[in-house]
């Protein structure tokens, strides 16, 4: 791979402009989000490595690679959230009371079933890893997931795995430390502020800003040496995460364009030497 994800206690970011000199610069000065402002405000394209403190997180060497099993991802869409009930208009989307919207009875139930629906996939093997969205609705989805497929592994919550975000309240979270609170099961250390600082009530996330973030996304679950992994997200990330290379290693073949439903899991096999 040309990128590659590092997973420690910080990132660094290497910034090119085709006027200056490359700058290696730290995450201290430089963070996610400034990096975020200046691709969107300058034409500049940036490499991100990625360092979470996911202690028991390991990334294989090159020698490792050569030999690597494949890995199996399971990649589930959150379950059905109150702000998905059919009927609602854009305007009311807007209202306050769906900020970082919970799972409705539906969605709850979608989640178990899910779960049982997971433990006949699995049908015995260990799974290694979970990796989840920081909003409610993701949280509460691979609970239920888990709960009811009677896995049992260590859960890391992670930002870039969020819906595409901005002016809807539904797509901006909760304090990292309420939502700790009350999964306390869950590794929230890579989540870096307890306040959402993502989410603008203005601007919503451009696809490009989306599709840049999934291919940070896709080196990261590249870079692990897990055998079994299962991914909790949203909707659009999902959808988008799977139009490259990813999509291509689902099985059965989904059709290009087709919508992520609400529970819906699907299943993929990497390579993950190449």
């Amino acid at each position: 791979m040309s990128s590659r994800v590092h997973l420690a206690l910080s990132f660094t970011a290497t910034v090119r402009n085709d006027r200056e000199a490359d700058d290696e610069l730290p995450a201290a000065s430089l963070p996610w989000q400034r990096l975020w402002w200046l691709g969107r405000e300058r034409p500049w394209w940036f490499e991100v490595h990625y360092c979470c403190p996911m202690r028991d997180i390991k990334t294989p060497d090159s020698t490792s690679l050569l030999n690597a099993e494949p890995m199996h991802v399971h990649f589930f869409r959150h379950g059905a959230a109150i702000s998905n009930e059919p009927g609602l208009t854009e305007a009311q989307i807007l209202e306050p009371r769906f900020l970082d919207a919970p799972l409705n009875d539906v969605g709850r139930r979608q989640a178990q079933q899910a779960g049982a629906e997971l433990a006949k996939a699995l049908n015995g093997a260990t799974v290694d890893l979970v990796l989840v969205s920081p909003l409610s609705r993701a949280l509460e989805t691979a609970e239920l997931i888990l709960e009811s497929a009677k896995v049992s592994a260590p859960v890391r919550v992670i930002e870039v795995l969020r819906e595409a975000h901005g002016i809807r309240p539904c797509d901006a979270r909760r304090s990292r430390s309420v939502a700790a609170a009350q999964f306390t099961s869950f590794d929230f250390s890579c989540v870096e502020t307890d306040a959402d600082t993502w989410h603008n009530a203005a601007v919503r996330e451009t696809m490009a800003q989306l599709r840049e973030r999934c291919r940070q996304f896709e080196c990261l679950l590249r870079s692990l040496s897990h055998r079994t992994v299962i991914v909790v997200s949203h909707g659009v990330f999902l959808e988008t995460l799977l139009e490259g290379d990813l999509g291509a290693c689902v099985t059965p073949p989904t059709p290009p364009g087709q919508r992520y439903h609400n529970c819906e899991r699907r299943f993929a096999v990497l390579n993950t030497s190449q």
